[in-house]
């Protein structure tokens, strides 16, 4: 459906048509006359803006079907509309399915049009904070991951590979605020900017480390918890690199609460993004990487038990040594991509999109890249197969 639809959703039918002839001119509005059509509705055509239900229905009621409508379209605005100016279903309703609006009938025109225009203001707003979020905000910390990344690469070379691994693992466990965590992983290592540069490179190469040393390296969490946390909305965040640390005590927790607690949930998917990553690193294969996790018992089974058709380490097998003209959009850098002048273009783990590919073609034409460029692929695809820019 379209961004400022309206469905409506009623048994009568003459309740229906007095809304809809009443409304129409003002509003785009489509009708269903059961909660099973509303949903079907939602599947078939997408989410709307607004949902204003009956609460008294045969079969699927209103609040069964606006508590389902927040589960499936969280930004899609729920009305509930009702013949019974019943105070414990009015509460049931707004607890149920986060009602913005509970109205009783007879409900006049003007009252009816008030409420469907504030909902459409405050869907507007959720997707426009969405927005700022997906868009914005997201790519504002990507910019400023690369801008550290140049002042030192050893500290977050390894956040783009997190980042994949975490939201993996969040969008097969369906958490709703999956941008958290994405984020979380992106920013995991921006305390290591306050460790000496030699203490940072043996704590990613795994050298033994001194008292002092270690000490250092294990307040990084907290220091990036103190400098994210002071960012609006980014409180959840900076409360999950905070716990990135492995757990000191084997795991003995409910799964479901977990997956309810945004903030523990996402400190262990990073916990193990960043665990199940370093053991890569250290030369174990996929499979040993998960068995010893699973040996630990640190970690939420279920958790981990997400990893294990994870292909994401299959490209660490591949690496392909090829020209700037056959590099593809998909592709990972094995090695940093570095300009005839010095300069560093694409860095060691991250992903080669068509805009960085676009950026750098002039760049490639009269100041040179250094070649071939080391990338991660899957597959190295024939040379007359690639696609010409």
């Amino acid at each position: 459906m379209g961004s400022e639809t309206i469905l409506l959703v009623d048994d009568e039918p003459y309740v229906l048509e007095a809304i809809v002839r009443k409304l129409r001119n003002s509003f785009t509005i489509q009708t269903a006359s059961s909660g099973e059509e509303a949903l079907q509705l939602l599947k078939t055509k997408g989410p709307c803006a607004v949902v204003v239900s009956d609460m008294s229905m045969p079969g699927m009621g209103g609040i069964e079907l606006l508590a389902k409508v927040k589960s499936l379209y969280p930004q899609t605005i729920r009305i509930m509309l009702t013949g019974h100016a019943d105070l414990g279903n009015a509460i049931e309703s707004v607890n149920t399915g986060q009602i913005f609006r509970f109205l009783t009938k007879p409900c006049s025109v003007s009252v009816l049009e008030f409420a469907l225009r504030q909902g459409l203001r405050q869907y507007e707003l959720l997707q426009a904070e969405r927005d700022l979020l997906n868009n914005t905000l997201k790519n504002s910390i990507k910019v400023l991951c690369e801008l550290l990344g140049l002042a030192n690469a050893s500290a977050f070379r390894s956040s783009y590979r997190l980042r994949e691994i975490a939201v993996y693992m969040a969008e097969r466990l369906a958490i709703g605020k999956k941008w958290q965590i994405e984020i979380a992983a992106l920013l995991s290592q921006v305390g290591c900017v306050t460790l000496p540069r030699d203490v940072l490179e043996k704590y990613h190469a795994g050298v033994p480390l001194g008292a002092e040393e270690r000490q250092m390296c294990e307040s990084h969490p907290q220091i990036a918890e103190k400098l994210i946390k002071q960012i609006p909305r980014l409180e959840k965040v900076a409360a999950i690199i905070g716990m990135q640390k492995p757990p000191r005590e084997k795991w003995d927790g409910d799964h479901e609460a977990l997956l309810r607690d945004e903030v523990r949930v996402g400190a262990q998917i990073l916990q193990i993004a960043l665990a199940y990553d370093c053991l890569l690193g250290y030369g174990e294969s996929h499979a040993s990487a998960l068995a010893i996790l699973q040996r630990q018992s640190l970690y939420d089974p279920e958790l981990l038990s997400v990893l294990a058709a994870y292909e994401g380490w299959i490209r660490h097998g591949n690496i392909a040594r090829i020209s700037y003209q056959d590099l593809l959009p998909g592709m990972v850098m094995a090695e940093d991509a570095i300009a005839k002048d010095g300069a560093v273009l694409i860095r060691k783990d991250e992903e080669v999109s068509w805009a960085k590919i676009q950026s750098l073609d002039s760049l490639f034409k009269y100041i040179g890249i250094q070649e071939p460029l080391v990338v991660y692929v899957k597959s190295v695809p024939p040379a007359n197969d690639v696609h010409a820019r």
